[in-house]
């Protein structure tokens, strides 16, 4: 828990970015606003930043894995790797996502009151994507050594900085959805600087004969070819995971967008009001990772399956009492979002037929969670993503148009959750046996 809570409260503040953005947008530039940045726009950056997420949640396993064995040679390497290859990341992906954004609002059949809005937003957002993916991959670094604490305490610095900004922008001076982006960039600008300056920055390793540095110099020396190839296998199946949750993403907005503004805007407000639980859900996935990488990489097999155990139990119980809480407060949440009262009804109906399903996800990802941290990633990513394509896609193209309602496309969620609960355990104990 000291380890979960300083990280679960900094990826909180990372999506209070959006968070406040979507508030001060939905209240001061209006519906059209809010379903621009919370909706087709959403869900590609979503899809953008996720790949990238677990791309670093590959590397922070080899790491953690070098540091339970003690092995500073090795993790000198894997950072210097890592490193560089964020850093060409940043760069490609400034110039694609330019380049694309207006084809992919077209392929999303974004409605054509909101696209104006959506492309401000995409420009500016991919013009500072590099901030994104360097906080990203400096905060996977540190959190794989044991350190969640730093990464909470910039983001807490960034957060408010974002919401000084995003009243400065919007409200104060009315730039609106380009405020609120330039809001959203620099501060997740601030983050990078600073995580990437206590990479820089020598500093020991706490029980640890040996510090952990980045150095500038060595970005060539210390790129290891072999090491980043481990790297990406480890962390490309969560990628492409992720990019099949986002293209199943972007296929659920545009049925979305097909039921008008009203549903959109609803739809856009839902998914920034439960960033809490998501938020929880990933630390506690980070969490169980990082213990069974370390205690693997230390050969302390009854530690690897405590971990497990012990983040499942804890889990439950903090996700039970946020659904609980987000059950019960759906309407006051989405008044923070939203001020026409037929938006927020559908909204509430929303979100009373979704949530009571959420505790599915909350164990998929646990045991998820576990078996990344025991290097074993391409199993669950082939369970997870084939139930991911191969359900919910068809369910989209065939169920959908036959009962054309909104709680169709929620219940496609729980599902896939089920589905891949009914393999992904019995492939945990399964590997639980043979480890043992």
């Amino acid at each position: 828990m000291r380890y979960f809570l300083p990280l679960v409260a900094g990826t909180i503040f990372q999506q209070i970015y959006s968070l406040v953005d979507a508030a001060i947008v939905g209240r001061f530039v209006g519906t059209d606003g809010l379903g621009a940045i919370g909706g087709s726009a959403s869900t590609i950056i979503y899809i953008v930043t996720m790949v990238f997420t677990t791309l670093f949640a590959g590397a922070s396993v080899t790491l953690s894995q070098y540091f339970g064995a003690k092995d500073e040679k090795k993790l000198h390497k894997a950072l210097h790797t890592v490193a560089a290859f964020g850093l060409i990341s940043s760069v490609v992906m400034t110039v694609l996502g330019v380049l694309f954004s207006r084809f992919m609002m077209e392929l999303m059949r974004t409605p054509e009151n909101l696209m104006e809005y959506s492309m401000q937003y995409m420009y500016i957002y991919f013009g500072g994507i590099s901030s994104v993916i360097l906080y990203n991959m400096g905060a996977a670094i540190l959190r794989a050594v044991g350190d969640s604490k730093r990464p909470f305490h910039y983001l807490i610095v960034c957060c408010v900085l974002n919401i000084v900004l995003d009243i400065l922008l919007v409200v104060v001076f009315p730039f609106e959805v380009i405020g609120a982006a330039a809001a959203t960039v620099f501060s997740q600008g601030v983050s990078a600087v600073l995580v990437m300056r206590a990479l820089v920055k020598s500093k020991e390793v706490e029980g640890m004969p040996f510090h952990l540095s980045l150095r500038i110099r060595d970005l060539r020396e210390g790129f290891d070819s072999k090491i980043l190839t481990h790297q990406l296998r480890l962390g490309t199946p969560g990628s492409v995971q992720a990019v099949a949750y986002g293209l199943t993403n972007i296929l659920i907005q545009a049925c979305i967008n097909g039921f008008g503004s009203d549903v959109v805007a609803a739809w856009a407000a839902y998914f920034k009001t439960d960033v809490i639980f998501w938020a929880a859900m990933n630390a506690f996935g980070v969490t169980v990772t990082t213990f069974c990488g370390q205690n693997y990489g230390a050969g302390k097999k009854d530690r690897v399956f405590r971990s497990v155990r012990m983040g499942l139990l804890q889990s439950v119980l903090v996700q039970g009492v946020i659904i609980t809480a987000l059950y019960v407060f759906s309407r006051p949440i989405l008044c923070l979002f939203l001020t026409d009262s037929h938006v927020i009804d559908i909204g509430v109906t929303m979100m009373h037929q979704f949530i009571p399903w959420y505790i599915f996800s909350v164990i998929l990802e646990i045991f998820n969670g576990a078996l990344r941290g025991l290097g074993d990633v391409q199993i669950p990513t082939l369970i997870t993503t084939g139930c991911t394509l191969g359900l919910r896609i068809p369910w989209l193209l065939l169920i959908l148009p036959k009962y054309h309602k909104v709680f169709t496309v929620i219940i496609s969620y729980p599902i896939t959750w089920l589905l891949a609960l009914t393999m992904v355990i019995p492939y945990y104990f399964y590997r639980k046996r043979k480890y043992v």
